[in-house]
């Protein structure tokens, strides 16, 4: 008998596929442009050691992320479409699936992944870089991406939604990354309880930042680093134990892709009770509009990080006032990374919704039967518009009141935060141009996303398109200047406030642009693109 033959059946279609070739050329492209424009700003006599922290950060951000948007709908796909019930009518086993899958949908994140060592081996050659400090680097990036992909499995074989498991799925990522992270800062500055150095153990940017030398040779640093990776272990170990338990026991009956049930314990979190004002004549008027604004699956994740988040920041922001001149401003610094991840989540999901819709009535074959009503192409797309701005109304509300505060801040607390001229302009800037831009990129991604959704089979590779056309520019601007400041090269304070607005900008122009490029290819193309046939293999 075939061990695991899920896994061999899918090792053997990926082989096949042109895009697990070219994957590895394109990783290995982007990570020798990265390092090229890095050691030319780098400066010596550190060089080496500046190089690999920037590359260090772009690789940790690919394996936290790849393993999400890989497998979160791997299963969940399965079970929308039904075939996953055929296979439980066979002798697999739960594990046999869930391997499966595992093998099929991480080969590619390994092989780009592999394809980026030999240029992570660069910095060694520049000096100040170790071989164990390397060896270390390894170790924590390949034991993220299973915990990455191992987390997407879990979530995925408990619903039958792609989007809802995406969102899941970035849901536990942000909370084991960033706010448990952001507990243990927060009782670094008050309780100082050595206990609670387990909140950063889940963290893989703890585990990264253990590995380099300057942190792994300090009397804790073996201890932290290790515990760190085991814990990861641990927690890859249970995803994959509790997705082969789930799988053999789904029902055979799913759900609708648009459901309307409210949760148990949060009634608000799946949308208002009432219906919002207007809504007999929008559905009268756009019956697509019935099937889109009444389903909260895509807001759902969203305000689910929002009830775990706000709390942990209002108290970092109460806590301003009462800490000493010393400890202030990182209780401020906690506030403005936490809002930070929350415009990055916020929007985001705003790209998965926008593409997964259409992505998935054209797979389904449900679009092709609209076009065929008197449905004007238009009142589709206002459809999908207005329902991306009733499910992320609350959301947005929330992050306005978060900048709000922010720059409330830096009026009420300017004593114990010592800021001078420039950094209050600095921060001004970036929280009120921040919020504007956040309602930029959401209308641009809205646009975007629904073409990229027609245009590409799968809906992750939709999701990441749409998000590398938009927000990627700003990501390597941002990238690019955080390491020249890393060496030195930022000088005053003025000129980081003059790097903000350049980067506002930069933004408002990028989406001004798609815009204006997308939108009437969509409006033209769009029954033509929804009738088409995917020919070519992905």
């Amino acid at each position: 008998m075939t061990l695991l033959p899920v896994a061999g059946r899918e090792l053997s279609v990926a082989a096949r596929r042109p895009s697990t070739y070219r994957l590895r050329a394109y990783a290995a492209l982007v990570a020798l442009i990265l390092f090229g424009v890095t050691y030319r700003i780098a400066r010596p006599p550190a060089a080496g050691q500046h190089v690999l922290q920037a590359l260090t950060v772009a690789v940790l951000g690919f394996c936290m992320l790849a393993g999400l948007f890989l497998t979160a709908d791997s299963i969940a796909s399965e079970r929308q479409r039904g075939t996953l019930g055929l296979l439980l009518l066979t002798d697999l086993k739960g594990y046999d699936i869930v391997l499966g899958k595992l093998a099929a949908h991480s080969i590619h994140a390994f092989f780009g992944l592999v394809a980026v060592f030999p240029v992570l081996a660069l910095p060694l050659l520049m000096g100040g870089v170790t071989g164990r400090e390397f060896s270390r680097l390894l170790l924590v990036f390949g034991i993220t991406l299973l915990f990455s992909l191992s987390l997407g499995l879990a979530v995925s074989a408990e619903t039958n939604d792609p989007r809802r498991a995406l969102g899941r799925a970035l849901l536990f990522m942000a909370l084991l990354a960033g706010v448990l992270p952001a507990l243990w800062w927060i009782q670094s500055l008050t309780l100082k309880a050595g206990w609670l150095n387990c909140l950063l153990w889940p963290s893989p940017g703890f585990a990264c930042v253990a590995s380099f030398d300057s942190a792994y040779r300090l009397r804790s640093g073996p201890a932290g680093f290790w515990h760190s990776v085991q814990t990861l272990l641990l927690v890859t170990a249970a995803c994959l134990l509790w997705a082969g338990f789930l799988v053999p026991r789904v029902r055979v009956e799913e759900v609708p892709l648009a459901s309307t049930r409210r949760g148990r314990w949060f009634p608000g979190l799946r949308g208002p009770r009432n219906k919002p004002p207007g809504w007999d004549r929008a559905e009268a008027a756009n019956p697509f509009c019935r099937v889109t604004i009444k389903d909260w699956t895509p807001s759902s994740s969203a305000r689910l990080l929002l009830v775990a988040v706000v709390p942990v920041w209002v108290f970092a922001w109460l806590l301003v006032p009462f800490l000493p001149k010393r400890s202030a401003p990182p209780a401020f610094i906690v506030c403005l990374f936490l809002t930070f991840g929350l415009h990055v989540i916020v929007k985001v999901l705003a790209a998965v919704e926008s593409a997964s819709r259409l992505n998935h009535d054209r797979n389904s074959g449900a679009l092709e039967s609209v076009l065929v009503t008197p449905l004007p192409v238009e009142a589709i797309l206002e459809a999908q518009r207005r329902a991306l701005r009733e499910h992320f109304m609350g959301p947005l509300a929330v992050l306005g009141g978060l900048n709000l505060a922010l720059w409330s801040a830096l009026f009420l607390f300017w004593r114990p935060l010592e800021m001078d001229a420039a950094a209050f302009h600095g921060f001004s800037a970036m929280f009120g141009g921040g919020f504007v831009v956040l309602l930029v990129d959401l209308w641009a991604l809205g646009w975007v996303g629904m073409w990229r959704g027609l245009n590409v089979r799968q809906v992750h590779k939709a999701v990441i398109v749409t998000l590398a056309q938009v927000l990627g520019p700003c990501w390597l601007l941002l990238f690019f200047f955080w390491f020249y400041a890393l060496t030195g090269g930022a000088g005053s304070e003025w000129s980081v406030t003059f790097f903000i607005i350049i980067w506002l900008i930069t933004g408002c122009l990028v989406d001004l642009v798609l815009v204006a490029r997308v939108r009437p290819q969509i409006i033209r193309n769009f029954r033509e693109v929804a009738a088409a046939r995917y020919d070519k293999p992905t």
